[in-house]
C-alpha cells in the first residue's frame, strides 16, 4: 500500500501528493527550455496544472509574480502538451488566450487581478518557473 509521504526538499512545497518548487529569485528568470532544464537537474519538470485547486495553491505559492508552467505548443501551433506527459483538460486561459502566434509558444501563469491566468509568450523571454516533482510515497508491510 502506498502512502503520501508529505516531506519535500527543503524549499520545496507540498500539495497533493507532489513537491512544488518556485524559483522567485529575480536573478533567476529564465528562458523556458531553461527553466525545464533545471526542473530536470532536480528530477522534476515545470508544473502541470491539473485542477483549479492546484492553480489557487499555486497562485497562493506564487504570490504577485508569474511563473513559466509546463504547458506548450512548440510542436505543432494547434495542440497544446505538458511538458511532463500528462495529460490535464483544465485550462486557465486570461481573456483572448491562447493566441495564435508563430513565435509565442509557452505559456505563462500571469498575475492578473490576484489570478495567475495563462497567457502565451515566446519561449526565450526570461521568467520565474515553478518545478513539480512526483508523488513521494513510502510502502508499509
Amino acid at each position: 500500500m502506498c502512502l503520501t509521504d508529505k516531506r519535500c526538499d527543503n524549499g520545496w512545497s507540498f500539495y497533493g501528493g507532489n513537491c512544488y518548487f518556485r524559483e522567485g529569485r529575480k536573478k533567476a528568470r529564465t528562458s523556458w527550455e531553461k527553466a525545464q532544464e533545471i526542473c530536470e537537474s532536480e528530477q522534476a519538470n515545470l508544473v502541470t496544472v491539473n485542477d483549479a485547486n492546484e492553480q489557487k495553491f499555486l497562485s497562493g505559492i506564487l504570490g504577485k509574480k508569474g511563473s513559466w508552467c509546463g504547458l506548450n505548443n512548440k510542436d505543432d501551433e494547434k495542440v497544446f502538451k505538458w511538458v511532463s506527459g500528462e495529460e490535464s483538460k483544465y485550462t486557465n486561459w486570461a481573456p483572448k488566450q491562447p493566441r495564435k502566434s508563430k513565435k509565442a509558444r509557452c505559456v505563462h501563469m500571469q498575475m492578473a487581478r490576484h489570478q495567475h491566468k495563462w497567457v502565451m509568450r515566446k519561449c526565450a523571454k526570461k521568467a520565474r518557473f515553478t518545478c513539480e516533482k512526483g508523488k513521494f510515497c513510502y510502502y508499509t508491510l
